[in-house]
C-alpha cells in the first residue's frame, strides 16, 4: 500500500517540479521598444527586471545607492529598499516588495513599479510587456514673475523632461506636434513644439544663454528662465501673505488678517530686496490665491515664509512659528519628489551637488525657525512658540519654510501692535535680520 501511494505520488511531484521550474523561467520583456528579460526570484511568481535598463527603456529618472533605488516619472516616484541576493526571499515577500542587488545590477518588481508610475503591465505565460501611455500636451501658459519668465506645460499624465541643448528640451513619451505659442516675456519671445523621436521637442526661443531650470508638478512641468548664469546667484525668497480677496482671514473690528499680512509682506519684500536677495510675493494686492498656486510658489524657493494671524485666544501675546511635519509617518502630503529627494540628499553620490542646488535638508526649516525666534525676541521683545504643522503649502517647499502667526486678533496687545505702522516696521526688521542670519549676508 505504501509503495502504491509513493508510485502515484511520483508523477505529481514531477508535475509540481515542472511548474516550479516554469514559474522561475525568465521571460522576454518588451519595455517600451526595448527587449529586456524578466526573471522570477525564489519561485514566487513576482516578475523582476534590471532597474537601470528599465529606466533607460521608458525614459525614467534613476537614482541608486547601497540602501535603496528610486525610479521617477515627473512628480511620481517609486522608492524601493535594496536587499542582498541572499535575502531575495525577504525582498519578494516584503510589503511593498523590495529591490534585489544581484552582482552589478539591481532588480526591481515590475508590476509594483509600473503601478506606482501610472504605467501599463501586461503579462502572459510566454512574455511580458510594460509601457507608459502616450502623453498629450494640454496647455501652455506663460507669465512674468518679477525679472523671470515662467512657462507651465500641462499634460494628461506625469512626464520627464530632458535638456537637449540651450533652450531645447524633450518631453519624453509625449505625442509630437508642431505648434507655436507667442510669449511676451523678459527673455522669451515664443515657445515652439515639434515631433521628436523620443516625444515632444520644446524650444524656448530667447532662453539661449540664460539660466533655465525646470521642475515637475503633478501632470505639469514648469520652466523658469532667469538672468545669465553667475557664480553666485541671489537666493530666492518667497513671501506668502495669507488669505486675500473674499477671504479676510481672522478679523476683529476694522483689523483684518489679509490686510495686515499684506502690509508686512510688502515691507519685508522691499527690505530683503535692498539686502540683495531675489524676493517675490504670492500676492501683492487683495487677491484670493488658491492653495495650489501658493504650493507651486514654494517649489524652488530657498526661503518660504507664510504670514498669518490667528483668531483664537492665546495664553500670551507673541508669535507662533510652524514648520512642516506630516500628520503620520506614512503621510503622502509631502510630494514624492521632495520626500525622496531629501532622502537622496542624506546619502553620498555624484548627484549630491545637483540635489543641493534644488533641495535643502529637512532640518533647514528648524534652523530658519530658530533664527526667526531669536530675532523676534531680541529686536521686538516677543515671546515665540514653535510647533509642527501638517500644512499643505509647507509640504511643497524645497527650501527652508515656516508659517508665522504674527499675533492674535483676539488679544488687545497684539491688535495694537499689528495695527501700528511703526510696530510693523520693527517686525519687518526682525524678520529681515532672521532671513539674513539664515542665508548669509549678501555682499
Amino acid at each position: 500500500m505504501v509503495l502504491t501511494r509513493l508510485a502515484r505520488a511520483v508523477p505529481l511531484l514531477a508535475l509540481v517540479g515542472m511548474l516550479g521550474a516554469f514559474a522561475q523561467a525568465p521571460k522576454p520583456l518588451l519595455a517600451g521598444r526595448a527587449n529586456l528579460t524578466a526573471v522570477y526570484p525564489v519561485n514566487a511568481g513576482v516578475s523582476y527586471a534590471d532597474a537601470r535598463a528599465l529606466a533607460e527603456a521608458l525614459g525614467l529618472g534613476y537614482w541608486e545607492n547601497p540602501s535603496f533605488v528610486i525610479l521617477q516619472l515627473g512628480s511620481r516616484v517609486v522608492k524601493l529598499t535594496v536587499y542582498s541576493e541572499e535575502n531575495q526571499k525577504t525582498a519578494v515577500n516584503a510589503n511593498p516588495p523590495g529591490a534585489i542587488r544581484q552582482a552589478d545590477r539591481v532588480l526591481v518588481p515590475l508590476r509594483y513599479v509600473m503601478q506606482g508610475l501610472g504605467g501599463q503591465y501586461v503579462g502572459s505565460e510566454v512574455a511580458l510587456r510594460v509601457n507608459l501611455p502616450v502623453a498629450r500636451l494640454r496647455e501652455v501658459r506663460a507669465q512674468v514673475i518679477e525679472t523671470r519668465d515662467q512657462v507651465l506645460l500641462r499634460f494628461d499624465r506625469d512626464v520627464n523632461v530632458r535638456q537637449m541643448g540651450p533652450g531645447e528640451f524633450v518631453a519624453v513619451g509625449v505625442q509630437g506636434r508642431f505648434a507655436v505659442y507667442d510669449v511676451t516675456g523678459v527673455y522669451l519671445s515664443r515657445v515652439r513644439t515639434a515631433p521628436d523621436p523620443y516625444g515632444l521637442r520644446i524650444y524656448l526661443e530667447g532662453a539661449e544663454g540664460f539660466t533655465v531650470r525646470h521642475y515637475p508638478l503633478p501632470n505639469q512641468v514648469v520652466f523658469e528662465i532667469g538672468a545669465r548664469t553667475e557664480s553666485r546667484a541671489a537666493p530666492r525668497i518667497v513671501i506668502d501673505p495669507g488669505h486675500g480677496g473674499e477671504d479676510p482671514g481672522a478679523t476683529q473690528g476694522a483689523l483684518r488678517e489679509k490686510d495686515v499680512v499684506l502690509q508686512i509682506a510688502q515691507k519685508l519684500q522691499r527690505r530683503l530686496a535692498e539686502a540683495g536677495y531675489a524676493v517675490r510675493l504670492t500676492r501683492d494686492n487683495d487677491t484670493a490665491i488658491p492653495p495650489e498656486t501658493r504650493a507651486q510658489a514654494a517649489v524652488g524657493a530657498d526661503v518660504f515664509l507664510s504670514l498669518h494671524l490667528t483668531s483664537g485666544p492665546v495664553p500670551q501675546t507673541g508669535v507662533v512659528i510652524y514648520t512642516f511635519r506630516p500628520s503620520t509617518p506614512n503621510s503622502r502630503l509631502t510630494p514624492a519628489f521632495v520626500r525622496n529627494g531629501r532622502t537622496l540628499l542624506e546619502g553620498r553620490g555624484a548627484r549630491q551637488d545637483l540635489l543641493a542646488r534644488f533641495l535643502t535638508p529637512a532640518e533647514a526649516s528648524q534652523a530658519l525657525a530658530q533664527a526667526l525666534a531669536l530675532q523676534l525676541k531680541d529686536r521686538v521683545g516677543l515671546a515665540v512658540r514653535h510647533g509642527p504643522a501638517p500644512d499643505y503649502v509647507l509640504a511643497y517647499a524645497t527650501g527652508a519654510a515656516a508659517l508665522i502667526e504674527l499675533g492674535s486678533v483676539e488679544d488687545a496687545v497684539d491688535r495694537a501692535r499689528l495695527g501700528d505702522p511703526l510696530e510693523q516696521e520693527r517686525l519687518v526688521e526682525a524678520l529681515t535680520e532672521a532671513v539674513i542670519a539664515y542665508l548669509g549676508r549678501r555682499e
